[in-house]
């Protein structure tokens, strides 16, 4: 094997490498000693801060096989890593007990200058100057015009990205298998389009976002997930399959961050919100989509690197992620809002003119699975190759977007944070056409476009749309019409209420409801209790006796207590 001839003058002393395998010669009596099946380092990487150090390991595995794999410099040095077992389950045969030979031989090996390769910890872009050409790295290859940079992917232990992003077949197989079928189902549509987001992120600074479609079991929902994650690798169904792209959302923090950052400039898919069990999701949704990690010492007390990441996501669930937040107690956000877009699926994600929805979606699941993992760097390919220098290339993906949005928003009167979505799904919508463009997706630019429409009419008529102020005004319309009971007339004789929520008053010509601050509370379901006041004040919905009071006192018997005093023309307000 032509490699393994080379590094002959560089081996260890007391070593020996062999089509055989590793021989040591350390032992008393002089006998080589088998280590391991042919294994040796082929070269040292360095990342371009200089800060991190490794090794590539190359071997032969059970099959005659060429594997390579390159790891960080600690874990050849440390006796405790995981190391060895993890080359033998990668196909490197191990003689039991000789872990720590094959560390000390591995460690021993100095290679000259010219072995040396740039090494990175994450797939998507490197940071390059303007007028650099893009380069975008995946596990098995560099994207980009930039062919004369060595660079080596080198993940962070147990990193997920080598386990799931590979793929299976060749893509016009992909194209005509998978996204083919998905041509007249917008939402399958908008799903692949969201798939190929993930990288135009970093281009048009946009930070991490998502969509979370949610409705009924047995809508289709993760078979949206598998054809979007066969985009950049396995589509096999999560619950059969250790190597799909497709993640799940019950696990702890400090995984869900790992998971993030092996699918950095590429796509999230996670499945079953409600699986999630974590006690704040509403703090999960802000550190997902946050894009930065927390600080961790490593066991020697020292600073770890922080994960960082920029991503699109794909979710789903029963119900969605501001009924979530606030099942748990939780406030929902306008910065919930505009990270993870709750989409209700309605009737489901396969549109109701397919004569066999249960057979195309058992049809997708077959094929999503056997055909995947190569349209996501066709894309990038082509996109590496739009304009030559990254300025171009980011001007060019600016201006697709912003066009997008302003044809769109032109003909609409939004709120801010309704802008904010818009932009997101233009971002979706442009990655769409530019994989049309690039005869990526087999159908033509209406059809994307009509998906974008699509996902956007289901968004804005669903309450999820609304701002949260008006969200909590029909809450408290809804509290004040189902709880009547719970509201006595202050000019009736005082009778025992379970549960009191207040009173009611006539007062010049119409009625007011006499609100505890803790009925309130229970009313508007988590949101701040004196931003919603101040809304109905600003929309004439509050009375006051007291200008600089948001609260009005009010003669109850023989005392006169505070109370939120809305007036009943909120019972007419439709948001």
């Amino acid at each position: 094997m032509k490699d393994l001839d080379c590094i002959q003058e560089f081996l260890p002393t007391g070593y020996q490498l062999t089509d055989a395998g590793v021989f040591s010669h350390s032992n008393r009596s002089n006998t080589p000693e088998l280590v391991s099946g042919p294994c040796w380092i082929s070269g040292t990487t360095k990342s371009r801060s200089q800060k991190e150090w490794g090794r590539v390991i190359s071997f032969v595995d059970y099959d005659g096989e060429l594997q390579q794999i390159a790891v960080a410099e600690s874990r050849i040095s440390d006796n405790s890593t995981s190391l060895p077992s993890e080359l033998h389950d990668m196909g490197l045969h191990l003689i039991p007990g000789m872990q720590r030979h094959l560390l000390k031989y591995l460690a021993s090996f100095q290679l000259p200058s010219e072995f040396r390769r740039e090494s990175v910890s994450k797939v998507g872009w490197l940071d390059c100057k303007d007028d650099e050409p893009p380069i975008y790295v995946t596990p098995d290859k560099t994207i980009g015009l930039a062919v004369d940079r060595q660079i080596i992917f080198q993940p962070e232990e147990h990193s997920q990205t080598l386990q799931t992003m590979h793929a299976g077949g060749h893509v016009n197989q992909w194209k005509s298998a998978v996204a083919g079928k998905c041509e007249d189902h917008p939402n399958l549509v908008f799903a692949l389009s969201a798939a190929f987001s993930g990288p135009l992120l970093k281009l048009i600074g946009q930070d991490c976002g998502g969509f979370h479609f949610y409705g009924a079991s047995s809508k289709g929902k993760t078979t949206l997930l598998q054809v979007a994650a066969s985009v950049w690798g396995s589509g096999a169904d999560p619950a059969n399959s250790d190597v799909s792209y497709i993640s799940r959302w019950n696990t702890t923090g400090n995984a869900l961050e790992a998971t993030a950052a092996a699918h950095n400039d590429g796509l999230l898919c996670l499945d079953e919100m409600g699986t999630c069990d974590q006690r704040d999701f509403g703090k999960v949704i802000y550190d997902l989509f946050g894009g930065r990690g927390k600080g961790r010492l490593s066991k020697n007390a020292l600073m770890q690197k922080t994960r960082t990441w920029r991503l699109a996501a794909l979710s789903t669930g029963e119900i969605s992620v501001e009924d979530k937040i606030l099942d748990e107690g939780g406030k929902h956000r306008i910065g919930h809002q505009v990270r993870m877009i709750d989409v209700p699926v309605g009737n489901g994600v396969i549109s109701s003119s397919c004569e066999d929805p249960r057979g195309l979606v058992n049809d997708l699941k077959k094929q999503t699975a056997i055909y995947f993992g190569t349209a996501g760097p066709e894309f990038v390919d082509y996109l590496t190759h739009v304009r030559p220098c990254y300025r171009e290339l980011r001007d060019e993906a600016q201006v697709l977007v912003d066009s997008l949005a302003l044809e769109i928003a032109k003909t609409k009167n939004l709120e801010s944070f309704q802008e904010r979505v818009l932009k997101r799904m233009c971002v979706v919508c442009a990655a769409g056409l530019w994989a049309v463009d690039f005869k990526i997706l087999p159908f033509d630019r209406a059809t994307v476009l009509n998906s974008l429409s699509h996902v956007w009419n289901l968004w804005i008529h669903d309450g999820a749309s609304r701002p949260p102020m008006v969200t909590s005004l029909l809450n408290l319309k809804e509290f004040l019409v189902a709880n009547q009971s719970r509201f006595i007339s202050v000019s009736a004789d005082e009778t025992a209420v379970r549960d009191l929520a207040g009173y009611t008053k006539q007062d010049k010509g119409f009625r007011l409801f006499l609100v505890t601050e803790s009925a309130l509370k229970e009313a508007i379901r988590g949101q701040d209790v004196i931003s919603v006041a101040h809304e109905l004040r600003n929309r004439g919905l509050l009375f006051q006796n007291d200008k600089n009071r948001l609260k009005s006192r009010h003669q109850i018997g023989g005392t006169r207590p505070y109370f939120y005093a809305i007036r009943d023309s909120l019972l007419e307000f439709e948001g």
